[in-house]
């Protein structure tokens, strides 16, 4: 029997790395063949599976986190070709829970980044991982940094955050800004920039705001997206993507004039992974969290078509289940039924996922 282990990150926990081996070393290699494919769909943990497929290098920069706290975050160079993961910046892992608020967070440090490899590496194509930020910023962050500045109807300069987006009255260009640059967002979700499937309704009482702070929110963003097709002559709000990490497939695509692309199949082409799922008798798989949104773009969901495809059993482990998930030839097994402390669900997941396996593979 041939067995594919592909699992994205568990958050706060285990990188996809860690919990495919955990996996894996659960199952008797004698008795089975066993393929360990670590994948992303463009979230934390992001440059670590490029890595396995990309002859790149890590370059480590000096930057910003979502608070503007000086840190120190990684990057993949390949030649003029960079790789970069918005959660090493403004991630939400990287804040303690009581720093967590998208209305005070920023992608400053993104655009730091990407400044710095313009002009240190001589980059001109750029791939960046949108996924667990802790900002919903649509963007400006990352676009201050590299020159852009947004006004009041004061014409008081705004502070590139969240809060501030519906302040924006005017937006000023860039003195200067590279020509024949590649931008390809490459997304961890399918969600829009506005309405009830948009980043503030979907996404930002995750990151920590409350419930008429996520109606600022919305209402910034549309703010934001009016002055963006005023002033750069883009319409957006409603694509695919553009939700992605707090807005900021949307900034993307609006202020660095690049594409959006699902994060899954950009993995999977890199890992070949629908040829594994062709070739495999049964896939597991699974995330830290499942909900309704893991079909919705996100990996989970992604190789479930695939899985459906090729009329392969699939088997998801997941850290904790949320809301009724039915679906055809899916097996959910859920390590946690109750909420508990990060340290805790560390230190029990491994004794959990052996639990699981040995009931699947009696």
């Amino acid at each position: 029997m041939r067995i594919l282990i592909a699992f994205d990150k568990f958050k706060y926990t285990f990188s996809a790395e860690e919990i495919t081996h955990i996996v894996a070393q659960l199952l008797d290699s004698d008795k089975y063949t066993i393929w360990e494919v670590p994948l992303s769909d463009g979230g934390e943990g992001f440059l670590d599976v490029i890595k396995r497929y990309v002859s790149a290098q890590f370059i480590e920069l000096k930057t910003y986190n979502a608070i503007l706290e000086v840190i120190t975050a990684p990057v993949l160079v390949a030649g003029r070709v960079a790789f970069i993961e918005c959660a090493n910046t403004c991630g939400i892992a990287n804040l303690p829970a009581d720093k967590r608020n998208p209305l005070f967070t920023t992608s400053f440090g993104l655009g730091i980044q990407i400044k710095k490899l313009l002009e240190s590496e001589g980059v001109s194509e750029f791939y960046i991982g949108l996924g667990g930020s802790a900002t919903h910023d649509v963007g400006i962050g990352m676009a201050a940094a590299l020159g852009y500045r947004f006004i009041d109807v004061y014409k008081r300069e705004l502070k590139p955050i969240g809060k501030n987006l519906i302040e924006i009255n005017h937006i000023v260009f860039p003195k200067s800004f590279p020509s024949g640059v590649k931008f390809t967002g490459v997304c961890d979700v399918r969600n829009p920039l506005l309405g009830e499937n948009g980043a503030a309704y979907t996404f930002a009482q995750q990151k920590g705001a409350r419930e008429y702070e996520i109606q600022l929110l919305e209402k910034g963003t549309k703010n934001i997206s009016e002055k963006i097709r005023q002033y750069l002559k883009q319409n957006i709000g409603y694509g695919a993507f553009e939700g992605a990490a707090g807005g900021l497939g949307a900034g993307i695509k609006a202020f660095l004039r690049g594409k959006l692309i699902s994060g899954a199949q950009f993995v999977f082409k890199l890992a070949d992974i629908e040829h594994k799922i062709k070739n495999a008798d049964v896939i597991i798989t699974g995330e830290g969290r499942l909900d309704k949104t893991s079909f919705k773009g996100k990996l989970t969901g992604e190789i479930y078509k695939l899985a459906v495809k090729y009329h392969k059993k699939l088997i998801v482990i997941c850290g904790s289940l949320y809301g009724d998930i039915d679906l055809p030839n899916l097996e959910i097994y859920p390590l946690f039924y109750e909420k508990v402390p990060i340290s805790i669900a560390k230190k029990l997941t491994p004794q959990r996922i052996k639990l699981v396996m040995n009931n699947i593979f009696k």
